[in-house]
């Protein structure tokens, strides 16, 4: 079809200019003529006018005739389905590549965020278990620190192998269990855990 809309378009383009010529050729007779006659442009006989009119509507229908089969060469060019194939198969090629990507990212990160999960339940979980420990000591020594002084220090009357008990705690000082230290990461120290 492109074969034939330039063929098309060179013969157009030839009567366009053939009858642009035949309407100046039109307008140099009228005015030669006006000048023999000696005619006005208000009294202008009929044949001299129809020769003119048709002259300049021939003119005018080339140039009409033109700029239609110029839109239709565009029209043609934009569905020119031959030259988008190739562009629609490589926007497929690349959509279909960002969709692997994407969904490699997804699965990617749907792991990292397993993994922080997992991680972080296992700090949890350390904490704790950390945190108890140390509770769990800290209310025995409590306890032992209130039995010695409710033994020691309590109304009940002396007895010597108790006050030599008490003496021998008494000279000892209580050792309280170090609170948890956090490390970086959110995790406790090996010595934490043990």
């Amino acid at each position: 079809m492109s074969t034939e809309i330039k063929a098309g378009s060179k013969l157009l383009n030839d009567l366009k200019t053939k009858l642009h010529d035949a309407n100046n050729a039109a307008c140099a007779m009228r005015n030669c003529l006006k000048s023999i006659l000696g005619f006005t442009d208000d009294n202008v006989p009929k044949e001299i006018s129809k020769v003119t009119e048709i002259a300049k509507a021939l003119s005018a229908d080339g140039q009409y005739a033109a700029e239609a089969l110029v839109k239709i060469a565009g029209i043609h060019t934009f569905a020119d389905v031959a030259g988008l194939k190739d562009f629609g198969q490589k926007l497929v090629t690349a959509s279909k590549e960002l969709k692997t990507k994407v969904d490699d990212n997804a699965k990617k990160a749907a792991e990292e965020n397993r993994l922080a999960q997992t991680e972080l339940t296992n700090s949890i979980n350390e904490l704790n278990n950390t945190e108890f420990r140390f509770f769990g000591e800290n209310s025995t020594i409590n306890a032992l620190l209130h039995t010695r002084e409710f033994i020691c220090e309590g109304e009940c009357e002396s007895i010597e192998v108790v006050e030599e008990i008490c003496k021998e705690f008494n000279d000892k000082p209580v050792e309280t269990p170090p609170a948890p230290q956090k490390v970086k990461g959110g995790k406790y120290s090996k010595d934490d855990r043990d």
